[in-house]
């Protein structure tokens, strides 16, 4: 079935409940098609604290290492970086 044939829901939910969704693995970004550019960002935000926060104790600090030595934390949805599937949040 194509995407244009798929039926959707528009809705809008807080913060919190869409952590709590991520955090459980009940959702993930691409779930998702961000409206406006201001959603996109949290839903990226969301994710990676997510992400994150399920990481083993002791892996935090070296992914972070990771992350800031590829240049990732300029990678904010918006600015030409693509660090999450694009289909998931084309908006």
């Amino acid at each position: 079935m194509a995407i244009a044939d798929r039926k959707r829901v528009r809705v809008e939910i807080t913060e919190e409940t869409l952590t709590r969704l991520l955090e459980k693995g009940h959702v993930c970004a691409a779930d998702f098609r961000c409206l406006d550019c201001k959603s996109k960002q949290c839903l990226w935000r969301l994710c990676l604290e997510s992400c994150t926060n399920s990481m083993p104790t002791g892996t935090r600090e070296k992914s972070t290492v990771i992350s800031s030595a590829r240049g990732m934390g300029s990678a904010i949805p918006g600015n030409g970086a693509h660090g999450m599937r694009k289909k998931s949040l084309s908006g």
